[in-house]
């Protein structure tokens, strides 16, 4: 009997996208998936927009909720999952029709794998056809391709992230053992995830192939993160993990990051007071 594979999906006020996305997943080459749409609280049609589908595919369950954020809503997807295997998966991003199988046959043939990723392609709304590398419009490639676990894995991920939240699939009983994403994080949670796999010595394999892709929307806000946010936000993440030694020596650099976007949002006189936790550096250093 084939693995059921769990699909979560959460969402909010992406009434616009995730019709699209959930047709993704509904065109699926393997066909024994179940998806959890976790409604995060939206205030718009996004039932409306996805009803016909959902009562027409048993496969699709949906859930409100009040609004508690992304990674508490994901984490919701995992304690109402049946599955085997887990891909999370935005409401306004798309994956390969042939992803779930793809990633499947990697997982069948060789067990010791706990978590296959693959390749992430960027797109705009007004030309989907086009597709970049990275979310920077370029074709230079960011994502790290790699196989493994342990210390060599561990020792990467403390210098960048090394995909984003759909290339995976992961083992079920591997996210029972480590738990569910840190709702202390407004951003950078699937990053502090995957270190917490490695950390638990999980094995890591990278599916270099066009069938195993997912594909990320790209809008205004997706860039909107500035500078100082950006490196505060990955001081934050290194500084959880201070007691291992790749991540002190990045956490060091980041904090001269920091100080740098600092100074130069500063000289450029564009702030408000949020902007500069004079206390926060103070107190963290």
């Amino acid at each position: 009997m084939e693995d059921l594979v769990s699909v979560i999906v959460p969402t909010y006020n992406a009434s616009s996208f995730i019709l699209d996305t959930l047709i993704s997943i509904q065109n699926q080459t393997y066909k024994n998936w179940e998806c959890l749409i976790i409604d995060d609280g939206s205030t718009d049609n996004t039932y409306h927009v996805i009803e016909k589908i959902i009562v027409d595919d048993n496969r699709f369950k949906y859930h409100y909720q009040t609004n508690v954020g992304l990674s508490a809503s994901r984490n919701a997807g995992i304690l109402k999952s049946k599955g085997n295997f887990v891909l999370f998966l935005d409401s306004d991003d798309l994956i390969n029709i042939h992803k779930i199988e793809a990633h499947l046959n990697y997982h069948s043939q060789y067990p010791v794998i706990d978590i296959t990723y693959g390749n992430a392609l960027y797109f705009y709304d007004k030309s989907p056809e086009n597709f970049f590398l990275n979310k920077n419009n370029s074709n230079i490639e960011w994502m790290l391709k790699i196989q493994g676990y342990g210390n060599e894995i561990l020792t990467k991920l403390f210098k960048k992230n090394m995909m984003v939240v759909s290339s995976p699939i992961i083992k079920k009983k591997v996210i029972d053992k480590i738990g569910g994403f840190d709702s202390a994080f407004t951003s950078l949670e699937d990053w502090d995830y995957w270190i917490r796999l490695a950390i638990n010595n999980c094995y890591f394999y990278h599916i270099n192939a066009d069938c195993a892709s997912t594909y990320i929307r790209l809008s205004s806000n997706s860039m909107s993160m500035n500078s100082l946010r950006m490196h505060k936000n990955q001081y934050n993440l290194l500084k959880k993990y201070k007691k291992y030694k790749t991540a002190s020596l990045m956490l060091k650099k980041q904090r001269k990051f920091y100080i740098k976007a600092f100074f130069a949002k500063l000289l450029k006189l564009d702030f408000e007071f949020k902007d500069f936790p004079f206390i926060y550096i103070v107190n963290s250093w």
